[in-house]
Order: C-alpha cells, then sequence, then structure tokens
C-alpha cells in the first residue's frame, strides 16, 4: 500500500504473509518511505515493522512550525534533537533505529519541510526539502484514515 504521491513523498506499507501467524497478535511487514521517487530506507526489505505501531506512530504527531532558527543547527543536529526531545516542529520517524535508519521531519520556522535521515548510524545525512507540506499531508492522511488503513492490512490473506 501507498500512502502519498511517490514523485514527491509517500509511505509504503505492507504486510509480509511469511512473517506473521494467524494466532499471533503482531501485524508484521515492511515500511518505507518515498523521497522524490526514491525509496529509503534502501535496506528495507530485510527488516521486520511492527505495522499498528509504524501507522499509529505517524499519525500522532506535532506538526507546528518550529520557533528554532535552521540555520542555527546543523542537520545532524536537528536528527540527533528529534531522537532525544519533543521538541516544536521536530517529529521523529524512527521505525528502524535497530537497524541504523533513522529519519525526522523537521518544519521550519518559515513552514519549509524538511526530511533528514541517515542510513548507516549517522555516517551519512541525507535531507530533502518541500515546499508544499508534501509530508505533513501525507501524515495528516495517515492520521484521518488510520483505524481504515489497520483494517485493510489485517484483513489481507494469511
Amino acid at each position: 500500500m501507498i500512502i502519498g504521491n511517490p514523485d514527491n513523498f509517500a509511505v509504503y506499507i505492507d504486510k509480509v504473509n511469511e512473517w506473521n501467524d494467524i494466532s499471533d497478535i503482531w501485524l508484521n511487514g515492511i515500511c518505507a518511505f518515498y523521497i522524490k521517487t526514491k525509496l529509503i530506507p534502501k535496506e528495507f526489505l530485510s527488516h521486520t515493522i511492527e505495522l499498528r505501531t509504524c501507522l499509529g506512530g505517524m499519525a500522532y504527531n506535532n506538526l507546528k512550525k518550529s520557533d528554532l532558527k535552521y540555520s542555527k543547527f546543523s542537520i545532524r543536529e536537528i536528527l540527533e534533537i528529534s531522537i532525544e526531545k519533543n521538541i516544536k516542529g521536530i517529529y521523529s520517524l524512527e521505525l528502524l533505529p535497530d537497524y541504523n535508519f533513522i529519519a525526522c521531519l523537521y518544519i521550519d520556522y518559515q513552514g519549509f519541510e524538511h526530511f533528514i535521515w541517515t542510513e548507516d548510524s549517522f555516517n551519512t545525512i541525507d535531507k530533502t526539502t518541500f515546499e508544499n507540506k508534501e509530508i505533513s499531508s501525507v501524515l495528516q492522511m495517515i492520521n484521518n484514515n488510520l483505524n481504515n488503513l489497520i483494517v485493510l492490512l489485517t484483513k489481507e490473506k494469511l
């Protein structure tokens, strides 16, 4: 299932039948992001994600402009802040912290959205900036349809 537009920003989420047992409460699968047609993290297919937790974490967010001046912080500092603190305008999207992938959404004081991520424990940090609320609109879609999305994923045949 793809939520959003992969040409700009989208969330890819899918249940993997082989990772689920009909008697288990968990809903295991994969989750990744499309950033301007590029799928990240690159190694997402080998990592199990509990999908209800993943979607729930993306749905309940604090999408407000930050009071922080973006120029005062490096992208590394913003990514580190996202893990440690709940600061207005910085939203952590830690899907695979155990597998070296960490991401965050940062909305600067001008309203621009910055998607910042590392796939290798901070050795390399990437950033893409969006001007038209592409990220927050997808997260809002998830928030508005959370129960329906979980039902759709749960009903898929095991």
